[in-house]
């Protein structure tokens, strides 16, 4: 599959139940909606971004970015099982790091759990260096979440 084929827009609250299903399977839908919610109340201040991939019109990913003064942090970052490994993460940073160049946001962080070495792999790939390691719950119990950051230009 190419990402040539994939569009990255704007979240909308419509899209709830159909990122319940694709993305977030674990999570209440009702959960998704309130953070959907927020994301969108957020961005109409400037202070977050939403935004959802779709390949054939059905949504396949999620994302977002907080703004923090000059500080950024791409979160919620969550793509479909069936898409992972063809470069949609890296089209969704890529959109994250436009975004915030253009609303002089000047660096980049993201996070992913320690258990997660995909993750982590793709956000070296892409120029993240590590920063610092915290100890959060993830859900599913406490965990250890490894930061990552980035200068934009």
């Amino acid at each position: 599959m190419s990402t040539a084929h994939l569009t990255i827009r704007t979240a909308a609250l419509a899209d709830a139940e159909l990122l319940h299903r694709t993305c977030w399977l674990e999570l209440t839908l009702e959960f998704v909606e309130l953070r959907l919610k927020d994301v969108l109340r957020r961005n109409a201040r400037g202070l977050a971004w939403g935004v959802v991939v779709e390949i054939g019109g059905e949504p396949v990913a999620y994302g977002q970015l907080d703004r923090w003064g000059e500080r950024g942090e791409i979160c919620n970052l969550v793509v479909a099982e069936a898409y992972r490994g063809h470069g949609i993460g890296t089209a969704l940073i890529d959109h994250f790091t436009e975004i915030a160049a253009g609303n002089g946001i000047r660096l980049l962080e993201i996070g992913a759990a320690a258990s997660n070495p995909r993750a982590l792999e793709l956000y070296k790939r892409l120029g993240f260096v590590e920063d610092r390691r915290v100890r959060l719950n993830l859900d599913h119990g406490e965990e250890t979440v490894i930061y990552l950051a980035r200068r934009i230009a």
